[in-house]
């Protein structure tokens, strides 16, 4: 049996009983998916025993890449000071697909505004605060591209607190 950390990966192990000394080959495929960069996701075999005393036997297995993407976007997430207004740009290039090209962008909530300059490769980012809604949950820039694998590039947006320039009040 062969148990997984997510649906990414499939796993088979042939043959799948063995006699003392005998040895297996496991085929692995893993889908990366829109993840970049470094990423890594676990696979473990159990393997049980026969006999009077059955025994479950664990090898684990750690599956590391550092995957490179079809389409290159500096910064790989945005920064805004919470609550106050912000621009930002983020240049879109190739990566592994000489063909890429930005398509278009857009903010996921009111309040997170963005623009595709096709010709310049860039997308400006506009955080408006008093747009936003109450009930905020993650706030990311989605851009489309012409990437085969990456038709949608999701850039999370981070908001940092003010800082407390005066220092700690008692």
């Amino acid at each position: 049996m062969i148990a997984k950390s997510c649906s990414c990966a499939d796993a088979e192990v042939e043959p799948k009983h063995l006699e003392p000394g005998q040895t297996a080959t496991m085929k692995v495929s893993w889908r990366t998916g829109g993840k970049r960069g470094p990423v890594s996701d676990r696979l473990t075999v159990i393997a049980m025993t026969k006999g009077e005393r059955p025994q479950q036997h664990l090898a684990q297995f750690r599956l590391a890449a550092d995957v490179q993407p079809d389409v290159n976007i500096e910064p790989s997430k945005i920064t805004f000071t919470e609550g106050q207004p912000g621009t930002a740009t983020l240049s879109v290039k190739p990566g592994l697909f000489p063909e890429a090209a930005l398509k278009d962008a857009y903010g996921n909530m009111r309040g997170l505004k963005a623009v595709a300059d096709v010709t310049a490769k860039t997308v400006t980012v506009t955080y408006n605060p008093a747009e936003l809604p109450s009930d905020t949950g993650a706030l990311a820039v989605m851009i489309a591209t012409n990437s085969p694998n990456e038709p949608w590039i999701t850039i999370p947006v981070v908001l940092t607190k003010t800082p407390n320039l005066q220092g700690d009040v008692k």
